[in-house]
């Protein structure tokens, strides 16, 4: 068989192929993936990046080369994840770029294109290493024109590049240390060869699938035991940024002030930044002063590498980010939580690690038209979030933000809809400490060995048990967002009188009490709960707070004195979602009474 020249049509067909190949063998990339942090999950975000082609190629697809090529790098810009996520991207935009103009192309037009691409995939990182998936880009590339010079068939000059593209991803294993001690290839150049792997099965059968699949890949509960956990820089971060007001290499240069394993992938239009980052919301913050930043996404590393050398076990949680939760909790049970989507006078941000508190904290106190809403995370995310889970037990349960307050529960449903019965959901109906304090709980549940139907009874018994009050202070943004009447507000302002708030039995916020002095919160407080339990009475207790640490301690010692709790009473920032409503100086307590 021999072809000449390739079009729009045919190179559609070809990464859709490749695009499925990739998607069905990324969970064993995800056993490989250890470097550069051995956080099992390179294969779902190779998969993510090219499943978007997919679904984004019109059909029928157009006949012209440079147009899908076009269509395919910027959905793959949008959509990437992880280091070889922006690396394929940006080669892909390096491809378009070349070849924007073309109708059709040689296999020498074709060879001059994809060598120059890898070239610019290189550039796009800072510190960029020999040994991973640039090096068999670049020796792809490289064969495939070498071939193409000697032959007008573009088949032949693609089967010959394949064999070196293989020929090069086995060489990996030897020429990084990492790589060599696990005695893997990088999870990166392996992804690459599926793709031409998936692409050639296309060009000798014909056969491709639009569909999406029903596969999930699930991150590895790797069983390398590679030693080496993430550093200083925990956060895998990534934003996508439009019309940066800087080039691409001085956005390379300040984001080292920030971290390492940068790739800035894209053009002056439209980049990718990826970081490894202790400081995901300063780094935002940063970007923000650049360019219209958006697709924010932050991944914990170290909690992924948790999960990852975890033991199987029957079921794992998964929540939300207004559930408020000691760190310590999420490390030692691997609970997953699913970023909302906050929006700061208008621009959007992932919830949790994506905001600098501090700097939250001092704009809510000075920036008297800051405005603070929500909005539900992508349906993506959750899926991520279920996989990441799966890859340490038979099921998940997510244990979600009370439904009647937002439409986060409905969107974690309709996602775990793909897994079938893999994923429980179950309405927590619940926010800030009473949340932190049903997660924690159900989480200690899954470790004792119970299954999701289990736990999932036990909320509902719990759930009405337990006793949530918020002490709110400051009334700005209650009246600000039109849940007190500013007639109202004014009247309690002037009269010194506070809420509190509390969950009513469906989830929705209702009047919990009222007290008298704007400092007087934590003192009403300790006397609802006083009258609520008996003295030295059993119990667990998590406290919340919005920049109101030292009374925040101060009930903390009340609650030592008054109860005999049930493991350390733990204190926990409130949450941006939470915390924009309560505002400043709001404080909350979750008890939940013990037998």
């Amino acid at each position: 068989m021999k072809v000449d020249v390739i079009d729009g049509s045919s190179m559609g067909k070809a990464l859709i192929a490749g695009a499925h190949f990739l998607m069905e063998k990324s969970s064993e990339l995800n056993k490989i993936n250890v470097f550069p942090v051995p956080d099992g999950d390179t294969g779902t975000n190779m998969a993510s990046t090219m499943e978007v082609v997919i679904s984004n190629l019109p059909e029928p697809i157009p006949g012209e080369i440079g147009r899908v090529l076009d269509i395919a790098a910027y959905s793959m810009l949008g959509s990437s994840r992880g280091n070889s996520g922006a690396i394929l991207a940006q080669f892909m935009l390096g491809l378009a770029a070349d070849l924007k103009d073309e109708v059709e192309v040689s296999a020498v037009r074709f060879s001059r294109a994809a060598v120059a691409a890898a070239q610019k995939a290189k550039h796009a990182l800072r510190e960029p290493k020999e040994g991973t998936i640039l090096t068999v880009l670049d020796d792809w590339a490289h064969a495939f024109s070498q071939k193409a010079q000697k032959t007008q068939s573009f088949l032949r000059a693609f089967f010959h590049a394949r064999n070196a593209a293989r020929a090069s991803c086995d060489k990996t294993v030897t020429m990084l240390p990492v790589l060599k001690k696990a005695h893997v290839v990088d999870a990166g150049a392996r992804g690459f060869v599926h793709i031409i792997d998936g692409i050639e099965q296309f060009l000798r059968t014909g056969r491709f699938s639009r569909e999406r699949g029903t596969g999930i890949a699930l991150v590895s509960s790797t069983e390398l035991h590679i030693e080496g956990l993430p550093g200083e820089f925990r956060y895998c971060t990534e934003a996508l940024i439009a019309k940066p007001t800087i080039s691409l290499d001085a956005l390379r240069e300040a984001a080292s002030d920030y971290g390492d394993s940068i790739v800035v992938a894209g053009d002056d239009s439209l980049c990718r930044v990826h970081i490894h980052t202790a400081k995901p919301g300063a780094f935002f913050d940063y970007l923000d002063t650049i360019g219209e930043a958006s697709g924010h996404k932050v991944d914990d590393m170290l909690l992924q590498e948790r999960i990852a050398s975890q033991p199987k076990r029957k079921c794992a949680i998964v929540v939300d980010t207004a559930c408020d939760l000691p760190e310590k909790d999420q490390l030692q049970f691997g609970i997953i939580r699913v970023p909302l989507i906050l929006f700061t006078n208008g621009k959007a941000r992932c919830d949790g690690e994506g905001f600098d508190l501090t700097r939250l904290h001092d704009r809510m106190a000075n920036d008297p038209a800051l405005t603070i809403s929500t909005s539900q995370p992508p349906d993506a995310v959750f899926e991520r979030a279920f996989s990441i889970a799966l890859s340490s037990a038979d099921q998940v349960l997510y244990l979600g933000f009370a439904s009647v307050l937002s439409g986060t529960f409905e969107a974690g449903r309709r996602s775990a809809q793909r897994f079938g019965n893999l994923v429980r959901c179950v309405d927590g109906r619940e926010i800030t400490a009473g949340y932190g304090l049903l997660a924690r709980k159900a989480a200690q549940l899954a470790e004792q060995g119970a299954d999701a139907e289990t736990i999932a009874s036990a909320v509902e018994v719990w759930r009405k048990k337990l006793l949530l009050y918020v002490a709110v202070p400051n009334l700005t943004s209650l009246i600000r967002t039109g849940r007190l009447s500013s007639v109202k507000g004014l009247i309690l302002t002037k009269l010194g009188i506070r809420p509190i708030i509390a969950p009513s039995d469906e989830g929705r916020a209702v009047s919990g009490g009222m007290y008298i002095g704007k400092k007087n919160g934590t003192l009403k407080l300790l006397s609802i709960i006083k009258k609520k339990l008996s003295h030295g009475a059993n119990a667990s207790v998590l406290i919340s707070h919005v920049n109101a640490e030292t009374e925040a301690e101060w009930l903390r010692f009340q609650m030592n004195e008054y109860l005999v709790p049930r493991g350390e009473i733990d204190i926990v920032p409130m949450g941006p979602l939470l915390a924009s409503l309560a505002w400043l100086g709001a404080v909350g307590i979750a008890v939940l009474p013990e037998d």
